[in-house]
């Protein structure tokens, strides 16, 4: 693989990664507007409930837990 085809192959994977996260940010939104907790929210993203909220709520704007 040339250097050209290498640096192309790289911008369409970091452009593919920021599609996912936007992708699971809305998805994480969707959840929270259906009423989960983020201890089901970070089953599904292979984190501890508390951590999920610390990485997604700021992005959502949520108030944070109690």
């Amino acid at each position: 693989m040339d250097k050209t085809a290498a640096l192309e192959a790289l911008a369409a994977c970091h452009r593919a990664e920021q599609d996912a996260a936007r992708a699971t940010i809305a998805a994480v939104a969707q959840a929270v507007n259906a009423g989960a907790t983020w201890a089901e929210i970070g089953e599904q993203v292979a984190q501890a409930g508390p951590n999920a909220h610390r990485k997604y709520a700021k992005l959502l704007r949520v108030e944070p837990a109690e």
